[in-house]
């Protein structure tokens, strides 16, 4: 994953963070971590949508994941996960809860490594995660947007060679999950890794 920066951020390799190049020719601060490889590791091709007790015995618990899944890549480079407050069984909606609250919390740490600002644009399979849109969006305090196209890299290019292509439609994420327990489940995963993050626009 990687994030266009809205202020000036000093980047560090040891931490997955770089410099890309634009269709303007313009540096643009990124950071990476392997969030859909990290998925694919932690469900083992379970897939289960949570419930809402799911989702309240998570940040209850809590239970999270520490980073890091793939530990030769990302922000939290040559440490191993680890499970706090006890590993949920393969194939449970607490198991799922707590991996997008992950994801959303690693996704933040990127943000935050390159001084991310303004509103967040997630497209793909995330896009379609609920758990994952609004923690990232409690955390962050910033708009987070989703557009139901699956094929967004193919649009963006079509839009660099035709007048006519039409970019996707934009939704700002709602949610009914309480903003304090997300917060509150945020500051403990950030203690718990020492990566207290800088900006909390």
């Amino acid at each position: 994953m990687a994030m266009k920066n809205g202020a000036e951020a000093l980047l560090d390799p040891a931490r997955d963070t770089l410099v890309k190049v634009n269709t303007h020719e313009q540096a643009v601060s990124s950071a990476r971590f392997m969030g859909g490889r990290e998925f694919e590791v932690i469900q083992q091709g379970a897939q289960v949508t949570p419930t809402h007790q799911d989702v309240r015995a998570v940040l209850t618990g809590p239970r999270m994941l520490l980073p890091s899944v793939e530990a030769g890549s990302g922000p939290f480079q040559g440490r191993q996960m680890l499970w706090h407050g006890g590993e949920p069984d393969i194939g449970t909606g607490q198991r799922s809860a707590a991996l997008s609250f992950y994801l959303a919390l690693m996704t933040a740490t990127c943000q935050d490594l390159v001084g991310g600002a303004g509103p967040t644009i997630v497209e793909g399979p995330f896009a379609r995660n609920p758990e994952y849109l609004t923690m990232l969006q409690a955390i962050t305090r910033r708009p987070v947007l989703t557009n139901a196209a699956i094929t967004g890299t193919s649009i963006g290019a079509a839009m660099l060679f035709s007048d006519d292509a039409v970019a996707p439609q934009l939704t700002q994420v709602q949610t009914a999950l309480p903003l304090d327990a997300l917060t509150t489940y945020a500051d403990q995963w950030f203690t718990l890794t020492g990566a207290v993050p800088t900006q909390r626009n």
